[in-house]
């Protein structure tokens, strides 16, 4: 507060409200292949729509896309990234095919921007506003004879000679042809005042190698494979759905266990019984690798019958894009640490069945095997229909972490709670910065616990004492270094998971306020 001058009132708000969770949730990043999409980048989408216009249609060599397609529609939120294909993963350089490419009569180039057998025509004219030396562009993906043509794309008021601010627009306003940097003062339509308007039809491209396991394990140092996905922060879950193979699932399992803000969804192969999916995930009879061991990792069972959206033919394919659909939904309509199976939030719509029913009376036995290796399958019930059924993750110690929801909790508050800690980093390292840090913490909790996640909380963070000598989580030495630990208590509720029913006869004269309240057997 200004002290000097002529008397007066002065007034400042000081915000120290805490805003818990807020954005986008339930956010599921996928990895696969796809027809287009750039190396090295991943794009949010949230529709079908935007995911064409990203990485193309259904492909007939991979189910990747058709489970995408079946995650959107069921509602899920999805981070997409395309697997390239490299002859040596530590070397971007080395990604096989090549892009289509196109050469305009004034000799300025247009690249597609995917690797790939892809087509496109751009449609230059002058602008339509009449604006002098202003260039329109359209942008259509067209068949190799170049006669079907669909609109992807349009840029308009162009210079005709290039500046880097027109190849920053062009770039930005449509995703499948890029005008390169080195463009940069070349001329889009040659004879500008006699000519109105030019085709140029980009061609040449050539597909990739089909990928290998190393091309999805990649490598961190240059951002090939997963680690695509190293600059991104807001998805909570990763899978590569279209695979299972347990190296790829130790590959994932790795994953999320260095980054700790997310779980890795992995599933077993199709077209197996329950028995067999156990063997999958224990690495055992005609499966090899290192079974997953950990809380941060789930495993889907299941094969979906469903009609193939192209040929209306009837084909199973995983359950792991609907069940996607169901995690990403329950996140954004109840809790994140709701479990996302049974009747009110697993349920599988726009599907014909199953092709193996460990939901039947007959495989009880082998539905409990499949759960006690937890594995979540996707059962037909004769109540409920079509529903994912299982709330286990695949650590094998028996800790509440064995429990999804309880896992999803878990990723919930590391994820809440780091930015109200790194909020006060570089303040003062003393008990009046622990208490901002208890403020801010406390509220989350609090939330959780009203919202049905956890039984109650503690926190310990010495935010209470009066001198350092006092501090009982915390030693001088660590706080001199600039340390600070709080701990964090909390007793989590699981999903239920068994009701016992008791049914109690009695004779017509026996009175229930007699009986009420007597123990039964």
């Amino acid at each position: 507060m200004n002290t000097q001058g002529l008397a007066k009132v002065s007034a400042e708000v000081i915000d120290i409200s805490v805003l818990i969770a807020t954005g986008l949730k339930g956010i599921h990043a996928f990895f696969g292949e796809t027809e287009k999409g750039r190396e090295g980048k991943t794009v949010l989408v949230g529709s079908w729509t935007e995911y064409k216009k990203h990485f193309g249609g259904l492909l007939a060599t991979s189910d990747f896309p058709l489970l995408c397609k079946r995650a959107l529609d069921s509602g899920c939120k999805l981070r997409v990234g395309r697997v390239h294909s490299y002859g040596d993963v530590s070397d971007p350089s080395t990604v096989t095919g090549s892009k289509s490419t196109g050469t305009l009569t004034s000799g300025t180039v247009l690249n597609a921007s995917s690797i790939g057998e892809l087509y496109y025509t751009v449609a230059l004219k002058h602008a339509a506003n009449g604006q002098d030396d202003k260039v329109d562009a359209v942008i259509y993906q067209t068949d190799v004879t170049n006669t079907v043509r669909n609109e992807v794309g349009k840029v308009a008021n162009l210079n005709n000679t290039l500046t880097a601010e027109d190849v920053v627009k062009f770039n930005a306003s449509q995703v499948d042809v890029v005008i390169d940097d080195s463009q940069i003062g070349e001329v889009l339509i040659d004879s500008y005042s006699t000519v109105d308007n030019e085709e140029v039809f980009i061609e040449g491209g050539t597909a990739m190698d089909a990928p290998v396991e190393t091309d999805y394990t990649g490598d961190s140092s240059v951002g090939t494979g997963i680690h695509i996905f190293d600059n991104e922060s807001d998805f909570v879950r990763i899978s590569i759905p279209a695979m299972a193979n347990n190296t790829i699932d130790v590959m994932l399992e790795a994953y999320v266990i260095k980054r700790q803000d997310c779980r890795a969804i992995l599933r077993t192969p199709i077209g197996i019984s329950g028995a067999t999916a156990v063997d999958y995930r224990e690495c055992s009879g005609v499966y090899t690798g290192q079974p997953v061991n950990s809380w941060l990792a789930s495993m889907v069972y299941g094969e979906l019958i469903v009609t193939h959206p192209t040929t209306g033919a009837k084909v199973g394919i995983p359950a792991i894009g609907d069940v996607a659909g169901c995690m990403s939904n329950k996140d954004n309509k109840q809790r994140e640490w709701f479990a996302s199976a049974g009747a009110k939030r697993g349920k599988i719509k726009n599907a014909l069945g199953i092709e193996y029913n460990l939901g039947t009376a007959a495989r009880a036995l082998e539905a409990d095997n499949v759960d006690s290796h937890g594995i979540n399958p996707v059962i037909d019930d004769k109540d409920y229909g079509l529903v994912y059924w299982g709330n286990g993750t695949l650590q094998k110690e028996d800790t509440l972490l064995k429990h999804e929801n309880v896992a999803d909790l878990m990723i919930f508050i590391l994820r809440a709670v780091t930015p109200l800690a790194k909020s006060e980093l570089f303040d003062p390292n003393d008990v009046e910065t622990w208490k901002a840090i208890h403020r801010k913490v406390r509220p989350l909790l609090e939330t959780i616990k009203k919202g049905r996640g956890i039984w109650g909380y503690l926190y310990q963070g010495d935010q209470d004492i009066e001198t350092i000598e006092e501090a009982v989580v915390n030693n001088p030495n660590d706080v001199d270094a600039g340390g600070y630990v709080f701990i964090l208590w909390v007793k989590p509720k699981v999903g239920m998971k068994y009701v016992g029913i008791k049914v109690t006869v009695t004779n017509s004269g026996v009175s229930f306020e007699e009986v009420a309240g007597q123990p039964t057997v």
